[in-house]
């Protein structure tokens, strides 16, 4: 990748309204395109440095802007229920759009219990919701098989990228989906064994 194929793919996703389909292994070229140009601006000096860090901050402000208005264009089709083209979707991305669709499916889920809540017995039903919401694991600590890169979790945030053998809480949705992949394993901390 250089920087004409990253501006092209920038300027044909801000001039249209649907989501554009990306070269293959697009994120994978962006990240080496990127650490090739950090590399470059710490081996020279002088105004070839100049150059190359300019390059650099056009080139990471690119990759930022097209990212984010590939992310709000993914967001608001799950929003409005409207058919993304697989083919314009990079695999990160079809990860991306499953987690937005799960975390859309918990708000749902949350809005109809809430809207439950108004029929008899309100006040029970929302504490026994708010104690059975207290028992589920929101971030699960896992150890993961392989490197993986950046996600943006079930709480919107991002985490990552991870190498291999790394250790992270994530949210339990992330988590359980990566070893449910074969991704990563959950680590099991014994309470017992912590006061000895």
């Amino acid at each position: 990748m250089n920087y004409e194929e990253l501006f092209e793919a920038w300027r044909r996703e801000r001039k249209n309204r649907q989501l554009q389909p990306l070269p293959e292994n697009f994120y994978k070229n962006l990240g080496q395109y990127i650490k090739t140009l950090r590399e470059k601006a710490s081996r020279v000096e002088g105004i070839e440095r100049r150059l190359a860090e300019r390059e650099l901050e056009n080139a990471e402000n690119l990759a930022k802007s097209l990212m984010k208005t590939r992310f709000l264009k993914i967001m608001r089709c799950v929003i409005m229920k409207k058919p993304i083209p697989e083919e314009n979707l990079a695999p990160e991305e079809a990860e991306l759009r499953e987690h937005i669709q799960r975390v859309q499916e918990a708000f749902r889920s949350l809005l109809r219990r809430a809207l439950a809540l108004s029929e008899a017995g309100g006040k029970a039903k929302l504490e026994g919701l708010l104690e059975e919401a207290a028992k589920k694991p929101k971030r699960i600590l896992v150890r993961l098989l392989r490197d993986v890169p950046a996600i943006v979790g079930a709480d919107m945030r991002p985490y990552g990228p991870f190498k291999r053998e790394d250790v992270a809480v994530l949210p339990a949705e992330n988590a359980l989906a990566l070893v449910g992949r074969g991704v990563a394993v959950e680590v099991k901390i014994d309470e017992d064994a912590e006061g000895d």
